[in-house]
């Protein structure tokens, strides 16, 4: 029989399955001062990827306790369509590299120059599925030629940074002198620096100014609660707001929080969302372990 987690799991991944097309990118939705139309934008596939390598049997940020929310008979199919999304993402993102190793916002067809953000974050993801592939062009020199950034695109930078050990020694400064501002950050900002500082730089005094700032934060939609949620578990944040894993279960899959924007741009993807929500619930769930049979 499988458990209330389990069918969470499954309805998640189906729902996460319905939003991929056949190439591998994720329906994205750009909002328009006069409606909306639907848009390339690989950014959006790194985020379920990495959200969904917390349940991936293959990766070694998988927890491994969602297995024991599978029934045995269920635990092939449940690793093949964990591995069949994670390969199709990976594929997606790999094709939209550019020749000189950039990523565009919204993918090779955009005239816009490459986007800071999205090559860090796709270089991340080729990086963590195939270190070795990894060309030498990703050099201190090839980030400053992308130009300046905010803290967003810092934050995903830092993350690629200490992941592969790049020398880029004014970076973590400019991070840190951010947070320490005055100035009131954004939910994607708090994320994006809470997601790099996991496996990485250490620091208590900005660990807990980041868990400050983000438990001061209201949030007003599912997929803000969610950014939040993932990145106080990023920190490795215990307090009893995490304890209600239930609450995530009976969430509906479809719904307009959903289709809230994921960045400062605009854009939308029900994926995100969902795969966020997922991740988080099984993260709390291995971390409190509660049995939920």
């Amino acid at each position: 029989m499988t458990s209330p987690l389990g069918r969470f799991v499954f309805r998640s991944l189906e729902f996460v399955q319905s939003q991929q097309l056949f190439s591998g990118e994720l329906v994205c939705v750009q909002r328009l001062p006069h409606g909306a139309a639907t848009c390339a934008c690989p950014i959006a596939a790194t985020f379920v990827r990495d959200s969904l390598s917390f349940i991936d049997p293959s990766s070694l940020a998988c927890e491994w306790r969602v297995i024991d929310f599978i029934p045995t008979a269920r635990r092939r199919k449940f690793a093949a369509i964990v591995a069949g999304l994670r390969w199709r993402l990976r594929s997606y993102i790999a094709s939209e590299q550019n020749c000189d190793g950039s990523w565009h916002f919204y993918g090779r067809q955009s005239s816009l120059r490459p986007d800071l953000a999205t090559t860090a974050c796709a270089a991340t993801e080729l990086w963590r599925s195939e270190p070795a592939h990894i060309p030498r062009k990703y050099d201190a020199n090839f980030w400053r030629r992308l130009g300046t950034h905010d803290l967003y695109a810092a934050a995903q930078m830092l993350r690629f940074v200490g992941l592969t050990g790049i020398a880029l020694p004014e970076l973590e400064p400019r991070v840190c002198d951010a947070i320490d501002g005055s100035k009131d950050l954004s939910i994607f900002e708090l994320q994006a620096v809470a997601r790099a500082w996991r496996g990485g730089p250490e620091s208590d005094r900005v660990r807990n100014l980041l868990v400050s700032k983000l438990l001061n934060l209201r949030t007003t939609d599912p997929l803000q609660a969610a950014l939040k949620t993932s990145a106080l578990l990023d920190l490795d944040f215990a307090g009893p707001i995490l304890q209600d894993v239930a609450s995530f279960l009976d969430n509906e899959l479809v719904s307009d929080g959903l289709y809230e924007t994921f960045c400062d741009r605009g854009v939308a993807s029900p994926a995100v969302t969902a795969a966020l929500i997922l991740a988080n619930t099984i993260r709390i769930a291995a971390q409190t372990a509660r049995p939920w049979n």
